[in-house]
């Protein structure tokens, strides 16, 4: 059953979340602060760091390409951007579990021999050694080449799979921008340094100061950490951590992390994976009359588009759609929502093609 939450609390977590809070400094800070970006869907996971830090997407592009921002398999097996410093101990603290929950899946995608595995990384790692950095179709091509992969129908899903364990093996990390493309680099895996009951309170601490007020069950589902472990880590955090009440669920959040609202603004477009929208297991926003899927739930695999927020309700969806010099914002919006809550839809609309259109780009924004 979904708790029901007050507008309070809907509110504090934009805020916090520098929705509508005073804006980030740079991209690092946002993700800094969230500790992790959801990110299968790169194009708009940089669009939503874009909109904490109240910059372009190409801000981000360069925080990426000067190798501070890092994409890559860490919490949960999806990739995030994480900021560099944090990619060592997120790994160890949490590659373990990712590994030996997936693999069944690299069994079924012919990934089950150990020694043959090791040989195709270090192969990739070889081949990314001493600074190159390669698409993920140029080192498909390579491992193909080498005979250590053969054509067949699922060799992009083995390849897929070949790249994930590369870098939860702490191998290879994402490098510069290829146009639309990341690119793969070889990682430096230095030691961490840390012990696991510091690492896991202080990724309980940042978890809860910037997505908070959050569930321990919506940390669980950010990453696979068991509830014991967590628990503790909340106990140990003692005052750093304050509780309140979602409909009989106890809400963590920080106190010295709770932002005041001083970017106010009644709608906001956001990614299907936003840590906004997708954080939370047993709470959902709830949505406006009307709404163009009803009573069905998202399909969390899509990606170009998401949900969009008016007035701290679910109020539709939207999508992007580009095209050579062409940027069009495609909204269906709940027939509940009010004619003034659509003007400010399309003013979310507008600011979030202004993050995301390139230069000259022509953009449109569309009702269905």
């Amino acid at each position: 059953m979904w708790a029901v939450l007050t507008n309070e609390i809907h509110a504090q977590r934009l805020a916090t979340q520098r929705l509508t809070g005073a804006a980030a400094s740079s991209p690092e800070q946002v993700v800094g602060e969230l500790l992790a970006v959801q990110s299968q869907d790169a194009a708009l996971a940089r669009m939503a760091i874009a909109q904490r830090a109240d910059c372009h997407c190409d801000n981000v592009a360069a925080a990426i390409d000067s190798g501070r921002l890092v994409r890559t398999h860490v919490l949960r097996p999806t990739w995030h951007y994480v900021v560099r410093e944090d990619l060592g101990w997120l790994l160890e603290l949490t590659a373990p579990r990712i590994l030996s929950g997936n693999a069944a899946r690299h069994r079924q995608r012919g990934l089950d021999d150990p020694a043959e595995v090791a040989v195709i990384l270090d192969a990739v790692a070889a081949r990314l050694a001493g600074g190159a950095t390669l698409t993920r179709p140029e080192l498909q091509a390579h491992l193909l080449e080498r005979g250590l992969l053969t054509t067949n129908p699922i060799v992009g899903q083995q390849m897929a799979h070949v790249l994930m364990l590369a870098e939860l093996n702490a191998l290879i990390a994402s490098g510069p921008l290829a146009g639309r493309e990341h690119t793969y680099a070889a990682w430096d895996a230095s030691a961490p340094g840390r012990d696991r009951a510091t690492a896991i309170a202080d990724l309980t601490r940042r978890f809860f100061a910037h997505h908070g007020p959050a569930s321990v069950a919506d940390l669980m589902r950010w990453v696979r950490l068991n509830g014991t472990e967590i628990r503790e880590a909340i106990s140990a955090l003692g005052d750093r951590l304050a509780q309140t009440d979602g409909d009989g669920v106890p809400l963590y959040f920080a106190p010295d992390a709770v932002l005041p609202t001083e970017r106010p603004a009644r709608a906001h477009l956001l990614s299907t994976f936003d840590e906004a929208f997708l954080s939370y297991r047993d709470v959902r926003w709830p949505r406006a009359s009307g709404h163009p899927l009803g009573d069905d739930l998202y399909r969390w695999a899509e990606a170009g588009g998401g949900p969009v927020l008016c007035d701290l309700a679910d109020g539709g969806t939207w999508r992007r759609v580009e095209k050579p010099g062409r940027l069009a914002i495609r909204l269906t919006l709940a027939t509940g929502l009010t004619a003034s809550g659509r003007r400010e839809v399309t003013s979310a609309a507008e600011r979030a093609a202004a993050a995301l259109a390139g230069d000259g780009a022509a953009v449109t924004i569309e009702q269905a």
